[in-house]
């Protein structure tokens, strides 16, 4: 635990990264925990474990990244020690050397400095608990430890589904042999490969959703495969040279064989076929190792043409926790072929040392600003993926100008990803460029009818006064993904602007159960029930939201608002005279009570509720207005006119 913490202890000081911009918006927009595990359309992948651990945190501690950051570390030294118990339980020789290179390794910085990829150390933290608890039933039969097992093996997946194959090939392989349990060491792996498949199918099924079908590569099997092979190649290159290491990598030519290329698509079959020949020398254990490797890296290798994992980026953080079984396989190999005991150690000290200096220069590039991508850019300044996420940092930061620069180097490297577009289309917006971000926007929609493009299409035409063509552009996005909310308001803000009001209503009526159910959308929901004459719905949800969100000033103006609608003024009366105690200094309440009290002929305290609110607000208009009208009313009622 205390090498982990060494080698990635830097990057505590890293802000947020890549996908932590997104992830965090999501979780800062909801409602209740609870729509984390019931509402995945929420999600841009269905991890909820993640998400929940993530939202935990940032209730706890609010916006900042350090305590985020403090948890990844703790969680892979915590994992190191969970591998370590498993190792000395199924490569004792081996183990401490094993799991000692994992938790120094560079090739694991991106998983640990990234916020976002806690996904990967909490799959890998329930995995190895799994581990644990098959490897104690095997020892000493109890069945809740079978329980344990199939209990651990779900949340890994519901952190993160990358040990979909690997985890059910280990807990197989460690219950070979058990001749008095054969049915139950048979049967505990079955029931994990089946929990793996339903797992591996819904998320598939998911991200396969969030993308249309012809945007996919469309490339053939024998080219996947390729590909396939060429990744696994890559991250072996990666953990036996571990320099040189990037956030994105040059992508190869998808379509061609290179086998004499590096990374060679030769290398995966011909290291498995190595080590099922020297089994007789070294056992089993190096081909077992390999093999862990390649069930655990398959999933986004680029193997399937299915939805999100067609292509994929070749991203270290992936490779988590799956080189472990190279690390293992070239640990056993080795201590099998050093027969002695020192040098044994100084080989072992000697790798675990290169890896610790490689790492804890690497995380100190992640705990600098944006550094790890600088860092890439400096090698290779024509990698359109890292001017992409450079650029969509600078636009979450609101440095739209710096962002608008390294967008359009990304989209004149790379012209076809539609998010590249979009995100450079909030950038021209928001530095007044307003006809190149539209054109930036239909071209993002144009490439994969790019939902976020729509949305921001629709508001540019919302403030430019363009109702029907915001409507338009707005209706599609909703109807593409329904429970975004922000989107719903807008929608109902421009058909409310053109008249339809019901229509707006029914609008914002589904965004009731969704992740945005926040205030102000609410706000506007009541406003516009009490426009089309919807009083008593208008109160049910103003009293269910004052109970929910506190006496807001907003809140307790619109139910008064509403029960003077209904005719109860002494409600209305009662609940502005409360406000007025938990908003002593407020003006708009003074002026709606001193309105409420006229409407029923109380024109003396009307008179005193207005001078009050005028003290508050010497320039308000509406309350000078409101006053004089007063005024006149008493003169009228005493015969002074």
């Amino acid at each position: 635990m205390v090498a982990a913490v060494v080698a990635h202890g830097s990057s505590v000081s890293g802000g947020y990264f890549g996908d932590d911009y997104e992830y965090f918006a999501i979780i800062r927009s909801l409602t209740s925990w609870k729509e984390i595990w019931t509402n995945s359309a929420l999600l841009p992948q269905y991890y909820p474990i993640t998400f929940t651990t993530l939202l935990v945190q940032d209730w706890l501690h609010g916006p900042s990244p350090f305590p985020h950051h403090v948890f990844n570390i703790a969680l892979h030294a915590a994992n190191s020690s969970l591998i370590l118990l498993v190792l000395r339980r199924l490569t004792p020789r081996t183990a401490l050397l094993s799991a000692l290179v994992f938790a120094v390794h560079p090739l694991f910085c991106e998983s640990v400095a990234v916020i976002a990829q806690r996904k990967e150390l909490l799959a890998t933290a329930f995995a190895a608990l799994s581990l644990l608890s098959w490897c104690e039933w095997i020892g000493q039969p109890r069945p809740f430890l079978l329980f344990l097992t199939l209990a651990f093996h779900a949340l890994s997946l519901l952190s993160k589904p990358i040990l979909i194959g690997g985890l059910p090939f280990l807990l197989l392989v460690a219950g070979l042999g058990q001749d008095d349990r054969r049915r139950i060491a048979a049967t505990v792996p079955g029931l994990a490969v089946l929990l793996s498949l339903v797992s591996g199918w819904l998320t598939l099924s998911y991200e396969s959703a969030q993308i249309r079908s012809d945007a996919k590569l469309g490339i053939d099997l024998t080219s996947r495969a390729n590909l396939a092979l060429t990744t696994s190649s890559a991250y072996l290159a990666h953990t036996v040279f571990p320099f040189d290491l990037r956030v994105y990598y040059p992508m190869w030519e998808l379509q061609r064989w290179h086998l004499f290329s590096f990374p060679s698509p030769l290398v995966p079959p011909a290291l498995l076929a190595s080590t099922l020949i020297g089994r007789k020398r070294w056992g089993w254990t190096p081909a077992v190792s390999v093999a862990f490797y390649f069930l655990t890296i398959a999933p986004v290798s680029g193997l399937a043409e299915f939805g999100l994992l067609s292509l994929t980026f070749v991203s270290d953080h992936l490779a988590y926790p799956a080189v472990l079984g190279i690390v293992s396989a070239i640990a056993h190999i080795a201590w099998c072929e050093i027969r002695s005991a020192p040098v044994r150690r100084s080989v072992g000290a000697v790798a675990a040392a290169i890896c610790l200096a490689a790492s804890i220069q690497r995380s100190s590039v992640f705990g600098e600003p944006h550094g790890a991508l600088y860092a890439t850019l400096r090698a290779d300044p024509n990698s359109s993926a890292a001017l992409f996420t450079l650029g969509t940092a600078m636009v979450h930061e609101k440095q739209y100008q710096a962002a608008a620069n390294y967008l359009e180097r990304a989209v004149q490297l790379n012209g076809s990803f539609s998010d590249t577009f979009n995100q450079l289309g909030v950038a021209l917006w928001k530095t007044g460029r307003r006809e190149d971000a539209k054109a930036a926007f239909e071209q993002a929609i144009t490439l994969n009818e790019n939902i976020f493009a729509l949305a921001n299409l629709g508001r540019m035409r919302l403030e430019e006064g363009d109702y029907a063509g915001a409507t338009e552009a707005l209706r599609t996005a909703v109807e593409r993904r329904p429970a975004a909310c922000v989107w719903r308001t807008l929608l109902a803000e421009s058909l409310a602007r053109t008249g339809h009001l019901r229509d707006a209503v029914a609008v914002l009526n589904g965004c009731e159960n969704s992740y945005s159910a926040d205030l102000p959308w609410q706000l506007f929901r009541v406003s516009l029930l009490l426009e089309t004459g919807a009083d008593a719905a208008a109160e049910s949800t103003l009293g269910e939201l004052i109970g929910r969100f506190g006496e807001r000033k907003e809140l307790v103006t619109l139910a008064a608002r509403a029960e003077l609608q209904l005719g109860n003024t002494a409600a209305a009366l009662s609940i502005l005279d409360r406000a007025a105690e938990v908003h002593p200094g407020d003006a708009d309440i003074r002026n709606l009570k001193g309105a409420a009290l006229a409407s029923v002929g109380r024109f003396d305290e009307a008179v005193l509720e207005f001078e009050a609110a005028l003290r508050l607000a010497p320039d308000s208009e509406s309350v000078k207005e409101n006053l004089q009208k007063a005024l006149a009313d008493v003169a009228a009622r005493s015969g002074n006119p």
